[in-house]
């Protein structure tokens, strides 16, 4: 993406040595929680700028510290140093691989026969509890850390339209042999993509509150009946309350689709 002049904002992982050299600095600092770094919220941020995290490559590291976040993963490690600590108390013996999964959380001392002992390593777990809620995003653009947060967390569209297109309009294969299909299959897909997001966007609490899924959603407008007499008049049958209640959603009414099939008539 750097060599072909695209701008990126990716997350990255904490443990990448420069990362975590920069979390460390972050840490030591004691001042992140701070109203000159706060970005919304509960969320503070700290840029580090022209720094080579990768390669040569010259991009910013936006650190966050979520205090939300903070506390459900606090939660996550405390509930799953107790788990594997239930474990260990029901074990009698330990393989050397299953000992070193354990050193995570705990001292292990592993006898010549799986015989153990074993008890809670708090220098270690204060070290991951202090990492807690703490993320990292890696960009190649000027913006501020509070621009940077809003353009990454709107990806879950991305990811939904993605998802969208492999599962619902059945693109996960193309089936095609010559470039000009594939151009207007994709075409195709791309416009089916927008009205089905639109959609989506237009219907979300009707859908939450009728527990619908999108599928659901068309296979209830496909139940509308349409008449084509022979002189070309077409005649749609009474639409059901739920079909009324879509298209109300979608700011249209039983009278807009009936003037739509009068204009489809030869």
């Amino acid at each position: 993406m750097h060599n072909s002049k695209l701008q990126y904002i990716i997350g990255v992982e904490m443990d990448h040595k420069k990362v975590r050299a920069a979390l460390r600095e972050v840490q030591a600092s004691k001042n992140l929680v701070s109203m000159r770094n706060r970005v919304k919220d509960d969320v503070y941020a700290r840029l580090f700028s022209s720094s080579c995290f990768y390669g040569d490559v010259e991009s910013n590291l936006h650190v966050y510290f979520d205090a939300d976040l903070a506390a459900r993963q606090r939660n996550d490690l405390y509930r799953r140093v107790e788990s594997w600590e239930e474990e260990l108390c029901q074990l009698e013996q330990l393989t050397r691989r299953e000992a070193k999964r354990f050193r995570r959380y705990f001292k292990v001392d592993l006898a010549v026969d799986g015989s153990f002992r074993f008890e809670r390593d708090y220098d270690r777990i204060d070290v991951f509890d202090g990492d807690c809620g703490f993320f990292g995003l890696l960009t190649n653009t000027c913006g501020s850390s509070v621009d940077v947060l809003s353009v990454y967390r709107q990806r879950d569209v991305l990811e939904k339209g993605f998802d969208d297109l492999k599962n619902y309009l059945d693109m996960k294969r193309l089936r095609v042999h010559g470039s000009g299909v594939l151009g207007g299959k994709l075409f195709c897909c791309f416009v089916s993509l927008v009205v089905v997001c639109e959609i989506s966007r237009l219907l979300s609490e009707f859908l939450r509150v009728r527990s619908l899924s999108k599928v659901g959603l068309f296979l209830e407008l496909d139940k509308i009946k349409v008449v084509v007499l022979s002189d070309g008049v077409c005649l749609v049958n009474p639409l059901s309350k739920v079909q009324r209640d879509i298209l109300e959603g979608c700011g249209l009414t039983e009278t807009d689709l009936k003037n739509y099939l009068k204009n489809q008539e030869p």
